[in-house]
């Protein structure tokens, strides 16, 4: 930015020709942003310093760690740990297809008469496994974005509870696992 003293005495920010956003690195370097998304979908895994690493492997003109970053940055990415999620077999996921598909005609009054019923268990032990990975917003639920977990050993706490057209149960709080009398 370049700023201008004008005959108002504000101080005005113009763009320089060479603020534009650039498709490449560096003077003359040889990769443009398209290469360095693909390289990042290749492994969302990497850190910034293993692609700059790999970047200047195949570049004639060394770009630094900060560079890719800011590149990354500016492509909507960001590092981040995984969701992680239970996983589903591919006879959970069927299940849930037929299962939406034989409600799909609901009217809003057939759904007042449903308790939806929730649950959330709270380890006591914090889990260490954590995978960051490169992804944009849009990206937050693919399957190569999450991180699948089975419920193990541990400490933990419950709590449960539902909503209706006629308004919210009580939360329960439950230890263990919760079955159909919890």
């Amino acid at each position: 930015m370049v700023l201008v003293w004008v005959k108002t005495k504000t101080i005005v920010k113009t763009k320089t020709q060479n603020q534009n956003f650039k498709t490449s690195f560096g003077f003359g370097a040889c990769l443009n942003l398209r290469e360095l998304k693909r390289l990042v979908h290749a492994d969302n895994r990497l850190s910034a310093v293993k692609i700059t690493t790999d970047l200047n492997m195949s570049l004639s003109q060394s770009v630094s760690k900060r560079t890719v970053h800011r590149y990354l940055k500016k492509l909507a990415y960001e590092y981040t740990v995984k969701i992680k999620k239970q996983w589903l077999s591919a006879k959970h996921r069927k299940a849930r297809v037929q299962w939406c598909e034989q409600h799909q005609h609901w009217t809003s009054q057939d759904w007042q008469k449903v308790i939806f019923s929730d649950q959330s268990t709270f380890y006591v032990l914090k889990r260490k496994n954590q995978v960051k990975i490169w992804r944009t917003d849009d990206e937050q639920l693919l399957p190569d974005c999450i991180q699948q977990m089975n419920t193990g050993d541990g400490g933990k706490v419950g709590i449960w509870g539902g909503i209706s057209g006629a308004g919210t149960t009580m939360a329960r709080i439950f230890e263990g696992t919760m079955n159909g009398t919890v």
